[in-house]
């Protein structure tokens, strides 16, 4: 079916009324230079937050094997800081991997999807433990993504989960022996 000229500039004119109306709604909604400072320091902050003395427990696959049941995993961070380059930021972990337990600081890009943190790393080798890639996205206290290790790879998901300060479990229960009534005599 062939459109005659009026329906063409008909549809013409409001595609472009459309783009136009777009393009005045974007300049209206995006924040100024100071406000994109303000909300990118805001985010770090909370990222910083949400990071400090945490674990990532959960599970992984690996592509191509039966499953089963899921292997589980866990990796405490105990802290991140945004590092002076790019996207760059520093994760000071500890990595439980086999047989070693290690505490490792890692250089690690953080790339933005809006609100949501995506960790990434491309062949980036940890000492001891291999050269991985991986892609994995933080939002609402759980996390998920894809690894790489040589030829094999799969998929992660899991929670974060809050470590207790250390000394807190001795603070209280020195707390609970001085409030808890000592037995009387008979």
């Amino acid at each position: 079916m062939r459109l005659n000229n009026d329906h063409g500039w008909l549809f013409a004119g409001c595609l472009l009324m459309l783009a136009a109306t777009a393009a005045g709604a974007e300049r209206e909604d995006a924040p100024a230079g100071a406000d994109k400072d303000k909300q990118r320091a805001a985010r770090y902050k909370q990222f910083t937050e949400l990071l400090h003395g945490v674990k990532l427990v959960g599970n992984f696959t690996v592509l191509g094997r039966d499953q089963g049941p899921l292997a589980k995993e866990e990796y405490t961070i105990h802290s991140v800081k945004k590092l002076e380059q790019g996207d760059l930021w520093r994760f000071n972990t500890r990595i439980k991997y086999g047989s070693l337990d290690l505490p490792i600081a890692l250089n690690l890009d953080v790339q933005w999807a809006g609100d949501t943190p995506v960790i990434t790393l491309t062949n980036v080798t940890i000492p001891l433990l291999g050269t991985f890639s991986s892609r994995v996205l933080i939002y609402n206290q759980k996390y998920a993504g894809t690894w790489t290790h040589g030829e094999v790879g799969g998929h992660l998901f899991g929670q974060l989960v809050r470590v207790p300060p250390k000394g807190t479990d001795k603070k209280k229960d020195a707390e609970k022996k001085k409030t808890t009534p000592k037995p009387q005599d008979s």
